[in-house]
């Protein structure tokens, strides 16, 4: 029921199956470490405002979507998603694509070798709006750790494969974690059984 808990600021969601609730909640009644880059090393403590998270090129299904975010405290980063079945699209998402009658139909169901994914994807997402490919450089920094997005070996995201390692769309990425050429309803085995 619940997809993301967000007691947190400074995250960032690119090409996700959102297909529960998603809660953001500040955190002012105690302050929290946060860490030098790459490191355990505390750089300072703060409390949680909320906000500064973003959110980019996902899936958003059912719910409050993420128009949790209306009032964060600190400024959203939002582009490239869709919102269906009812999910609402913030105040800070440019351009966002609302479907509110559609439903993916969403089903996981496990099999002998296998966990399947079952869903209903539309190829027009890809025609009603133009995204980017995700880069640290899109990401920014963070406000509170004022650090950019960056892979654990230093290097700068640049994503440009699905969930399952195929090459993304560099001139308009679909949105969501899988590149798809077609739309219809799909069956993918996203998790094997050993």
């Amino acid at each position: 029921k619940t997809a993301l808990f967000d007691m947190s600021e400074g995250g960032a969601y690119v090409h996700n199956l959102f297909a529960g609730r998603v809660v953001h909640r500040p955190e002012l009644g105690r302050e929290t470490p946060y860490h030098k880059a790459h490191s355990v090393e505390v750089a300072g403590l703060s409390k949680i405002k909320g906000g500064d998270d973003r959110f980019y090129n996902n899936i958003i299904v059912n719910y409050d979507g993420l128009a949790t975010y209306d009032n964060a405290a600190q400024a959203m980063g939002m582009a490239g998603n869709v919102f269906v079945k009812g999910a609402k699209a913030s105040k800070h998402d440019k351009e966002p694509v609302v479907r509110a009658e559609f439903d993916p139909g969403i089903q996981l169901v496990e099999e002998k070798d296998g966990v399947y994914l079952r869903v209903t994807l539309e190829k027009a997402w890809t025609e009603d709006e133009t995204r980017g490919i995700v880069t640290s450089e899109m990401l920014g920094r963070a406000v509170v750790a004022e650090l950019p997005y960056r892979q654990p070996d230093g290097s700068l995201y640049r994503i440009e494969a699905d969930y399952f390692g195929s090459k993304r769309d560099v001139k308009n990425p679909f949105p969501g974690p899988f590149e798809v050429t077609e739309g219809g309803r799909l069956v993918l085995k996203i998790w094997p059984v050993n």
